[in-house]
């Protein structure tokens, strides 16, 4: 066996092994990452429904959009509110999960916050 042949078997060992390394850590915090993607995007439906429909519908928007998104069980509906802070309307969810990687029995502990506001214009901002 001549040394290219051994280096190229040696490269596809390699390469098999961070692909699966890369698949594992995609399955592990992709579901955590598309569930604050989808609270971003709630937090900014809920704030404008605050904004348009009054107080007591967007908090039944809120825990409807949690619901139906099917975000995953690290978000409950506490960690989510409605607040009224200076001349604004804010929406806010924070949260936090720890990532378990089982080979290496590793704890990756993260923290995301969504947040939407209406000032007393009308106008919406929206800052992650």
């Amino acid at each position: 066996m001549t040394v290219r042949r051994v280096l190229a078997v040696l490269g596809g060992v390699v390469a098999v092994f961070a692909m699966a390394a890369l698949g594992a850590a995609v399955a592990l915090f992709a579901p955590v990452f598309l569930d604050d993607r989808a609270l971003d995007r709630t937090v900014a439906i809920v704030a404008l429904d605050w904004r348009d429909f009054g107080r007591e519908k967007a908090h039944e928007r809120l825990l409807l959009e949690l619901d139906k998104n099917g975000i995953g069980p690290w978000v409950r509906d506490t960690d989510c509110g409605l607040r009224n802070e200076a001349e604004l309307r804010i929406v806010a969810c924070s949260w936090d999960t720890v990532v378990h990687i089982p080979l290496i029995d590793a704890r990756v502990p993260l923290r995301f916050e969504s947040s939407a506001a209406i000032d007393n214009t009308g106008e919406f901002t929206s800052w992650q």
